[in-house]
């Protein structure tokens, strides 16, 4: 029986019924604008970290020796 620790757990065949209420027109053209430009930000900033880590990445960090 320890070996049933282990064993990855499947999820329940329970059925949901959930009222998914649509906002309305515009508020749907602004949510996915919002989110096209969330996705294009974070791969952009993803891009430039990676840049800058391949750039940098043998130069030692030094702390600060000051008071």
């Amino acid at each position: 029986m320890p070996e049933e620790k282990f064993l990855p757990r499947r999820p329940s065949l329970v059925s949901v019924k959930e009222e998914v209420k649509e906002p309305p027109g515009p508020q749907i053209v602004v949510f996915e604008f919002a989110q096209h430009l969330s996705q294009e930000i974070l791969s952009d900033a993803l891009q430039q970290w990676a840049g800058n880590n391949l750039k940098y990445h043998d130069i030692p960090y030094i702390e600060s020796e000051g008071p």
